[in-house]
Protein backbone atom coordinates (compact mmCIF):
# COMPACT_ATOMS: atom_id res chain seq x y z
CA UNK A 1 0.00 0.00 0.00
CA UNK A 2 1.33 3.46 -1.05
CA UNK A 3 0.09 7.00 -0.19
CA UNK A 4 -0.80 9.26 -2.30
CA UNK A 5 -1.06 13.59 -1.29
CA UNK A 6 0.02 15.67 -4.75
CA UNK A 7 -3.35 15.59 -6.23
CA UNK A 8 -5.76 15.18 -3.25
CA UNK A 9 -6.31 17.80 -0.54
CA UNK A 10 -5.87 14.88 2.00
CA UNK A 11 -3.55 11.55 1.90
CA UNK A 12 -4.82 8.26 0.50
CA UNK A 13 -3.97 5.08 0.55
CA UNK A 14 -3.77 3.00 -3.04
CA UNK A 15 -2.35 0.02 -4.65
CA UNK A 16 -1.08 -0.49 -7.69
CA UNK A 17 -2.54 -2.80 -9.89
CA UNK A 18 -1.71 -4.54 -13.35
CA UNK A 19 -0.57 -2.10 -16.08
CA UNK A 20 -0.06 0.51 -13.78
CA UNK A 21 -3.26 0.89 -12.76
CA UNK A 22 -3.96 2.76 -9.18
CA UNK A 23 -6.74 1.21 -7.68
CA UNK A 24 -8.05 3.51 -4.57
CA UNK A 25 -10.69 1.56 -2.21
CA UNK A 26 -13.09 2.35 0.91
CA UNK A 27 -10.92 1.56 4.18
CA UNK A 28 -12.08 0.35 7.54
CA UNK A 29 -12.10 3.65 9.66
CA UNK A 30 -12.54 5.95 6.19
CA UNK A 31 -15.45 8.12 5.91
CA UNK A 32 -16.71 8.51 2.35
CA UNK A 33 -19.84 10.12 0.39
CA UNK A 34 -22.10 7.64 -0.97
CA UNK A 35 -24.13 7.92 -3.93
CA UNK A 36 -27.77 8.46 -2.78
CA UNK A 37 -30.42 6.04 -5.19
CA UNK A 38 -27.13 4.65 -7.56
CA UNK A 39 -27.69 2.89 -10.53
CA UNK A 40 -25.09 1.28 -12.71
CA UNK A 41 -24.77 4.14 -15.73
CA UNK A 42 -25.20 7.05 -12.75
CA UNK A 43 -22.95 9.84 -13.98
CA UNK A 44 -23.04 9.03 -17.90
CA UNK A 45 -24.49 12.26 -19.03
CA UNK A 46 -25.40 14.09 -15.85
CA UNK A 47 -24.21 17.22 -14.09
CA UNK A 48 -22.46 15.88 -10.98
CA UNK A 49 -24.37 19.24 -9.01
CA UNK A 50 -27.52 17.30 -9.21
CA UNK A 51 -26.07 14.25 -7.57
CA UNK A 52 -26.82 13.65 -3.80
CA UNK A 53 -25.35 11.60 -1.44
CA UNK A 54 -25.07 10.28 1.93
CA UNK A 55 -22.12 10.40 4.48
CA UNK A 56 -21.00 6.83 5.57
CA UNK A 57 -18.32 5.05 7.62
CA UNK A 58 -16.11 2.09 6.40
CA UNK A 59 -16.39 -0.38 9.06
CA UNK A 60 -14.76 -3.39 7.27
CA UNK A 61 -12.14 -3.07 4.43
CA UNK A 62 -12.71 -3.78 0.74
CA UNK A 63 -12.87 -7.41 -0.05
CA UNK A 64 -13.38 -8.39 -3.66
CA UNK A 65 -15.39 -11.68 -2.53
CA UNK A 66 -17.85 -10.17 0.09
CA UNK A 67 -17.79 -6.04 -0.79
CA UNK A 68 -17.50 -3.60 1.78
CA UNK A 69 -19.61 -2.59 5.05
CA UNK A 70 -20.60 0.75 6.16
CA UNK A 71 -22.46 2.41 8.93
CA UNK A 72 -24.72 5.41 7.84
CA UNK A 73 -24.03 8.64 9.68
CA UNK A 74 -26.19 11.82 9.78
CA UNK A 75 -25.47 15.63 11.06
CA UNK A 76 -25.19 15.58 14.80
CA UNK A 77 -27.42 18.06 16.86
CA UNK A 78 -26.59 21.96 15.99
CA UNK A 79 -22.87 21.05 14.90
CA UNK A 80 -22.54 22.04 11.14
CA UNK A 81 -20.08 19.63 10.10
CA UNK A 82 -20.11 17.21 13.19
CA UNK A 83 -21.68 13.66 12.15
CA UNK A 84 -22.49 10.73 14.38
CA UNK A 85 -23.66 6.77 13.18
CA UNK A 86 -27.10 6.11 12.92
CA UNK A 87 -26.38 2.54 13.97
CA UNK A 88 -27.79 1.55 10.54
CA UNK A 89 -25.21 -0.59 8.73
CA UNK A 90 -25.00 -1.55 4.97
CA UNK A 91 -23.29 -4.06 2.82
CA UNK A 92 -21.97 -2.94 -0.96
CA UNK A 93 -20.85 -5.36 -2.66
CA UNK A 94 -17.90 -5.66 -4.27
CA UNK A 95 -19.52 -5.19 -8.33
CA UNK A 96 -21.09 -1.90 -6.65
CA UNK A 97 -18.30 -0.24 -5.79
CA UNK A 98 -18.69 2.64 -7.93
CA UNK A 99 -21.45 3.61 -5.29
CA UNK A 100 -18.53 5.50 -3.28
CA UNK A 101 -17.97 9.21 -4.75
CA UNK A 102 -14.82 10.50 -2.67
CA UNK A 103 -13.00 10.05 0.43
CA UNK A 104 -14.25 12.86 2.59
CA UNK A 105 -11.40 14.21 5.23
CA UNK A 106 -12.50 13.94 8.69
CA UNK A 107 -11.37 13.54 12.10
CA UNK A 108 -12.46 11.40 15.01
CA UNK A 109 -13.50 13.79 18.05
CA UNK A 110 -12.52 12.46 21.50
CA UNK A 111 -15.35 14.36 23.07
CA UNK A 112 -13.70 16.72 24.98
CA UNK A 113 -13.87 19.54 22.32
CA UNK A 114 -17.51 20.67 23.65
CA UNK A 115 -19.62 20.18 26.54
CA UNK A 116 -22.26 18.25 24.21
CA UNK A 117 -20.04 15.94 22.39
CA UNK A 118 -20.22 12.48 23.59
CA UNK A 119 -20.53 8.82 21.15
CA UNK A 120 -18.49 8.12 17.90
CA UNK A 121 -18.51 11.41 16.29
CA UNK A 122 -16.75 12.50 13.42
CA UNK A 123 -15.61 16.09 12.52
CA UNK A 124 -15.55 16.39 8.56
CA UNK A 125 -13.98 18.56 5.89
CA UNK A 126 -17.24 21.37 5.22
CA UNK A 127 -15.37 21.80 1.68
CA UNK A 128 -16.51 18.00 1.25
CA UNK A 129 -19.59 17.71 2.54
CA UNK A 130 -23.00 18.69 0.33
CA UNK A 131 -24.45 22.22 1.55
CA UNK A 132 -28.02 19.91 1.65
CA UNK A 133 -26.47 17.85 4.90
CA UNK A 134 -24.83 20.97 6.34
CA UNK A 135 -27.55 23.04 6.13
CA UNK A 136 -29.31 23.99 10.00
CA UNK A 137 -31.64 21.55 10.77
CA UNK A 138 -33.98 21.02 13.95
CA UNK A 139 -32.82 21.01 17.29
CA UNK A 140 -33.42 16.59 17.91
CA UNK A 141 -30.98 14.05 19.27
CA UNK A 142 -28.59 12.70 17.26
Amino acid sequence: MCILKSLFSHILKWEKGLKGLIRIYPKKGDIWALYRDWEPNLGIGKESASFKYDMVEVVSDFNADTGVSVACMKKFRRHKTVFVCTGSYLNIPAEEICRFSYQVPAYKLKGTEAPDLEGSLWELDPASVPSDLILPCPDSSP
